[in-house]
C-alpha cells in the first residue's frame, strides 16, 4: 500500500484526468452509490466525485460541435475562418506527466490492490455507458430541433429583407387588378327582373346586353358595341344594381373596381392598376367592367404646378377607353352622382348621348350662337307661358347655366360685344397670369352679358307665342308617342297629322 501522501497525489492527478475525460462521470454517483455503503474504500471516491456533478469538460464540447455544427461555425468554416480553439482545456494542461503518474498509479503492484483498481476501471466504464446512452437518446431529437431552428432563423431574415424592401421601392408586392377583381357570371343572380322603377334605364341597357349576347347580330350590319355607360343618380337609386343587372343578364365576365382604389401615394400607380384592370379585361372580353364612384378617378385634370402627376390616371383611363387602341368587346360602366365633376373628355369615351352636327364645323358664327341660347331659354319661357311667372321649376337649371357661359365668352374672350370691343379678359384664378378688372370695367362687363341673356329670353318668348298652336300639338305627339323623328316635328308644324306619318 502507498503512504498518505502518494494518496492525495493520486486523487488530484484522478482529479485532473477525470474533468478532462468527460462529463458523464456525473453518473457515477448515482450508480456507485449502493455498492459504496458496502466497501469502504470507494467512500473515499464517491466524495470526491461529487464535485464534478454539474460540469462539462472541454472534451465533450468539442466533441458534441463537431457532431452538430452551429450556423456559425458552418459559417465560418464555408469562408475559411479558423475557429478559435477554445475548446482547450482550461484545467489540464498539454503536460504528459500527471497522465503518466495515473497510468503508473494504476498499473503498480504498490499503489493500489487488484480490488480498487477493478472498482475504479468499472466506475469508469459504467460513466461511460451511461454518458453514451444519453447522448444516444437525445442527439437524434437536438438535431432536428437545430435544423428547424436554423430554417427558421434564415426565414425570418429573408422576411425581414424583403420588407424594407418592399417599404422603400413600394413595388414589390404588386395588387393586381385582375382575376382577383372578377367576378363569376355563375356567382351573378341578379336580372332586370330584381330591378324596380328605373324602366326607361333599364330598356336602354337591355340594347347592350343584346350587343353582348349577339354581337354578330349588329357587326353584320354595320354596327359597333358601345364604348360604355354613364350611370347618373342620387345616392341609393340603383346604379350599383343595374350593372349587376347587366352582368347577369349578359352572363359575361364582369370586373368592378372603385375609383378610390386607382388612388396611391406613389406616382404612377394609379396609371398602373388602370392598365392591370383593362389587360385582364381583354382577356376576357367581351365582358363588362364597371367602375364605381368613377368621379373619385374621372375628375376634371388640373394645371396646378403643385401636383404633375395628377393627371396620370385620368389620361390612361381615357387611353384605355377611346384610345388608339381600340377596345373590342369591353364594355366599361361607370356610376357617379357627380356628373358634373367629370371631365369633359370621359363622356363621349363612354358613350353617351350628345347632338351630333350634320357636318364639321371648326368655326361657329354670332348668329349660330344666339340661337343656341334662344333653345336654351326655351324651356324657362315654355313654363312662364304655361303655367305663369309663379309656377316655374328648377329644371331650366343647367340650361341657363350653358347660355350664361356662352354669353360669357362671347363678352371677355371672342369680342362680340360692341361696348367692350376687341378685347379679351382672363380671370381664371388657377393662372398666374390673371389680370384684375376695374369696378368701371366690371360692371361694363356684367351689363353686357345681363342684355345678351335678356334679349334671348324675349326671343324664345316671342317665338312661343307666335307658334303657341305648333308648340301644344309638338307637346301632345310627344306625349303619346315619346319618340318623334324630325319628318314627324315637320308634319306636325305643316299642321299635318303625325298619326299618318307614324304609318
Amino acid at each position: 500500500m502507498f503512504s498518505l501522501q502518494n494518496q492525495n497525489q493520486a486523487f488530484a492527478t484522478l482529479t485532473q484526468f477525470s474533468a478532462k475525460i468527460t462529463r458523464h462521470n456525473v453518473y457515477l454517483k448515482k450508480k456507485s452509490s449502493g455498492k459504496a455503503k458496502q466497501e469502504n474504500n470507494v467512500l473515499c471516491l464517491d466524495s470526491f466525485l461529487e464535485t464534478l456533478r454539474g460540469f462539462k469538460t472541454d472534451r465533450t464540447i468539442k466533441a458534441e460541435s463537431q457532431r452538430n455544427p452551429t450556423l456559425a461555425t458552418r459559417v465560418k468554416n464555408a469562408f475559411g475562418f479558423p475557429a478559435p480553439d477554445s475548446l482547450e482545456s482550461k484545467l489540464v494542461g498539454t503536460n504528459t506527466i500527471n497522465t503518466e503518474k495515473l497510468k503508473q498509479m494504476l498499473t503498480s503492484n504498490d499503489s493500489l490492490n487488484e480490488n480498487e483498481k477493478q472498482r475504479i476501471k468499472l466506475a469508469f466504464a459504467e460513466g461511460y455507458l451511461l454518458g453514451n446512452n444519453s447522448g444516444t437518446r437525445g442527439g437524434k431529437s437536438s438535431k432536428y430541433f437545430k435544423l428547424v431552428t436554423q430554417i427558421l432563423t434564415i426565414f425570418i431574415f429573408l422576411a425581414i429583407v424583403v420588407s424594407l424592401m418592399a417599404s422603400a421601392s413600394g413595388s414589390v408586392f404588386r395588387i393586381q387588378l385582375g382575376n382577383q377583381v372578377e367576378v363569376d357570371p355563375e356567382e351573378i343572380h341578379v336580372t332586370f327582373e330584381d330591378v324596380k322603377g328605373v324602366d326607361e334605364a333599364k330598356q336602354e341597357l337591355k340594347d347592350v346586353v343584346e350587343f353582348l349576347k349577339n354581337p354578330d347580330k349588329f357587326s353584320n350590319l354595320g354596327g359597333k358595341l358601345p364604348k360604355g355607360v354613364l350611370l347618373v343618380g342620387p345616392p341609393g337609386t340603383g346604379k350599383t344594381l343595374l350593372a349587376r343587372a347587366v352582368a347577369g343578364e349578359a352572363a359575361v365576365p364582369f370586373f368592378h373596381a372603385a375609383g378610390p382604389e386607382f388612388d396611391e401615394v406613389l406616382v404612377g400607380q394609379g396609371a398602373r392598376r388602370v392598365r392591370d384592370l383593362f389587360k385582364a379585361a381583354k382577356k376576357r372580353a367581351p365582358c363588362v367592367v364597371f367602375i364605381d364612384e368613377i368621379d373619385s378617378v374621372g375628375s376634371k385634370r388640373t394645371n396646378s404646378v403643385l401636383h404633375p402627376y395628377a393627371n396620370q390616371t385620368i389620361n390612361q383611363l381615357l387611353s384605355e377607353m377611346d384610345g388608339f387602341h381600340q377596345n373590342e368587346g369591353v364594355i366599361v360602366l361607370g356610376a357617379t352622382n357627380r356628373r358634373d365633376d367629370l371631365d369633359q373628355a370621359l363622356g363621349p369615351s363612354l358613350g353617351h348621348t350628345a347632338y351630333i352636327p350634320e357636318k364639321e364645323r371648326y368655326h361657329v358664327t354670332k348668329s349660330q350662337l344666339l340661337a343656341m341660347m334662344d333653345t336654351m331659354m326655351g324651356g324657362r319661357a315654355a313654363e312662364e307661358l304655361v303655367f305663369g311667372p309663379e309656377k316655374i321649376t328648377s329644371g331650366a337649371s343647367s340650361d341657363l347655366q350653358q347660355a350664361t357661359s356662352i354669353a360669357t365668352h362671347m363678352v371677355k374672350d371672342w369680342g362680340m360685344s360692341e361696348k367692350i370691343g376687341l378685347r379679351t379678359m382672363v380671370d381664371n384664378p388657377k393662372s398666374f397670369h390673371a389680370e384684375t378688372l376695374g369696378p368701371a370695367t366690371s360692371e361694363m362687363v356684367d351689363s353686357e352679358i345681363r342684355r345678351i341673356l335678356s334679349e334671348s329670353y324675349d326671343r324664345a318668348r316671342h317665338i312661343l307665342k307666335v307658334h303657341a298652336k305648333e308648340h301644344k300639338a309638338l307637346a301632345e305627339a310627344l306625349m303619346k308617342y315619346e319618340t318623334l323623328d324630325a319628318e314627324d316635328i315637320k308634319a306636325i308644324m305643316a299642321d299635318k297629322t303625325a298619326e299618318k306619318q307614324k304609318l
